[in-house]
């Protein structure tokens, strides 16, 4: 019995940790990716009166 509750445990563990793991990758692929920052960064030096390098 105990070993059920041990696996039943264990498999949860995983779950749980993979269920984190793709939000983590989805938070970081589909969130704010690098492409759209830089086009911030540009845009906030162009109303800043700075030149675009």
């Amino acid at each position: 019995m105990w070993e059920i509750i041990e696996e039943y445990g264990v498999f949860v563990t995983e779950a749980i940790g993979g269920i984190l793991f793709l939000g983590i990758l989805e938070s970081f692929f589909l969130g704010s990716s690098m492409s759209a920052m830089l086009q911030k960064f540009r845009l906030n030096h162009k109303f800043c009166g700075i030149k675009d390098f």
